[in-house]
């Protein structure tokens, strides 16, 4: 991971970082997880989906992104496959070879031929901030200093 490495002063993550990861992470609030499917898929007339929808149908996993095959319980797991960038994700779509899961932010990136659809029985995804347990560069710990009043007033 960037963070990790020093790469990056800090990052929005969706999934939280292992303990002892020498990181500090506050959670930021919760994102509802959309269906992604093809616009002309049956599924598209919906208003919302269930994960038992998807199940019988290949989902196709970004390698950079949070949703895995564990959603599923046990025994109703999808095929899955995976795709290496958000790019590759929207367009396996978007041509019918598979469906997706995705956090609502999503929605802000629209793509021809995909439609996004609320998930009912998928419980939303925490949306973190993480940034190396001693931040040394003033920029981060000012941007952190301002994190925490706003995190604090929503509280």
């Amino acid at each position: 991971m960037a963070l990790r490495r020093g790469e990056i002063d800090a990052a929005l993550v969706r999934t939280a970082p292992a303990p002892g990861a020498g990181l500090e992470v506050r959670s930021l609030y919760r994102e509802r997880r959309m269906a992604a499917v093809p616009d002309g898929d049956p599924l598209a007339t919906r208003a919302s989906l269930r994960l038992t929808d998807l199940a019988d149908r290949p989902v196709v996993l970004c390698a950079i992104a949070a949703t895995t095959g564990e959603l599923w319980p046990e025994g109703r797991r999808p095929r899955t496959f995976e795709v290496a960038n958000v790019d590759e994700w929207l367009t396996v779509i978007a041509t019918g070879e598979a469906v997706g899961v995705t956090a609502e932010a999503k929605q802000s990136h629209p793509h021809p031929g995909v439609r996004y659809l609320p998930l009912a029985d998928v419980p939303p995804v925490t949306v973190r901030m993480a940034w190396p347990r001693t931040p040394t560069r003033p920029a981060t710990l000012a941007f952190l200093g301002h994190l925490q009043v706003m995190t604090s007033a929503q509280r």
